[in-house]
């Protein structure tokens, strides 16, 4: 008979060759499938343990229900990790490791880029179905003042990930390395800055939620995208999703500012809200001696859409957007907005169709999402 792993690798195989992609192409050796159980039910309690295991080629981690409180680092190729919960939130990866915590290890303080819960660096990686979680700026001793805490590190090239929650507050993602990753039917929630790297990323009908920094009208920005030099290929982009907050009350809210001086984001059928500011962007350091990042960084958006009083959705007035970055107050055309789609943004010089890679049953679910606060 065979095992449920090897069961589920076949399946795997014939699913990705279904969809036209080669075993080479991710997930080479499928073959290799392991599995992971809290309650020590299968040959693995750790999804660390388990990624161990696999052949320097890569393969499958399917992940049982439960709370895994774990600091993981992939840097294999061709791994593939599965939740087998009911949901997303049925199988969590949690750290609260962050910049100015001490590391007994190093003897020093773990800094933002060693503050992650998961670290991929490996190629052609895949997630769904899951949870990864910094609760760090939720806890003691300084409950949202404990600064930046990565959940997930992304700097391997042609990341997937569907149906994965991604939940910190200061710097929740980061995509880095001039590598490509596509976010599809996921969430991201965080307070400054939570969507941010020198990465290439499109986030295509996700839920993007700001939650509360500091006070309702504290400011808070969602995207700090990290472009270094105007011949770079990378930048995010945001399509057909939505952005979501913790409260009714918040103001403040910015879609960006421009971590290095190329920032380039974009947003494209998206529906926004009141908490969004009008200006929709802001300096990296506004001020005297502050950053200069504004005038050569790209903010672009199509679509805007906003809750009108009539109860629809309604375009945004982008001649409030502030000016400073070129053309931020003027929407793209139809013809621009339409070379955003993942499968040519991300294509690249291997022509990548991060839309036809899909594996598992429960990638277009409904994800969990907290209700908002009046």
């Amino acid at each position: 008979m065979k095992s449920i792993a090897s069961s589920r690798a076949g399946a795997l195989a014939i699913g990705l060759l279904a969809a036209g992609l080669s075993l080479s192409a991710h997930a080479a050796h499928a073959a290799v499938a392991l599995e992971v159980s809290a309650d020590g039910k299968t040959a693995y309690r750790t999804i660390h343990e388990a990624i161990a295991a696999l052949p320097p080629t890569g393969g499958v981690v399917h992940v049982h229900s439960g709370v895994y409180r774990e600091k993981i680092r992939i840097d294999k190729p061709n791994v593939l990790l599965i939740g087998l919960g009911k949901d997303a939130s049925k199988v969590v990866i949690t750290n609260d490791d962050y910049a100015a915590k001490y590391n007994p290890a190093t003897r020093r303080n773990f800094g933002t880029s060693d503050s992650y819960t998961v670290m991929v660096t490996g190629n052609d990686f895949y997630a769904t179905n899951l949870t990864i979680a910094n609760t760090a700026d939720y806890e003691p001793p300084n409950y949202l003042g404990n600064g930046q805490a990565l959940a997930l590190y992304s700097k391997g090239d042609r990341a997937v990930f569907r149906a994965v929650r991604l939940l910190s507050g200061q710097d929740t993602l980061r995509i880095d390395g001039a590598r490509r990753a596509y976010f599809h039917n996921s969430y991201v929630e965080g307070t400054v800055d939570y969507i941010w790297g020198d990465g290439k990323a499109v986030f295509d009908h996700c839920l993007v939620r700001t939650r509360i920094n500091g006070r309702v009208d504290g400011t808070t920005t969602i995207t700090a995208q990290g472009r270094e030099r105007p011949d770079e290929d990378t930048g995010f982009v945001f399509i057909d999703s939505d952005l979501l907050f913790e409260s009714a009350k918040m103001s403040n809210v910015f879609l960006g500012r421009p971590w290095q001086q190329y920032a380039a984001t974009y947003f494209v059928n998206t529906t926004m809200g009141p908490q969004i500011a009008p200006a929709g962007w802001m300096e990296f350091h506004p001020g005297p001696g502050g950053s200069n990042n504004l005038p050569t960084s790209t903010y672009r958006e199509y679509n805007s859409l906003y809750p009108a009083a009539n109860g629809k959705w309604a375009a945004s007035d982008l001649r409030q957007r502030e000016s400073v970055s070129p053309q931020s107050n003027v929407s793209l055309s139809a013809n621009e907005a339409a070379r955003l789609v993942a499968d040519v943004y991300l294509a690249g010089n291997d022509h990548w169709a991060p839309t036809r890679v899909n594996y598992g049953t429960k990638t277009q679910q409904k994800l969990p999402v907290p209700a908002a606060a009046p």
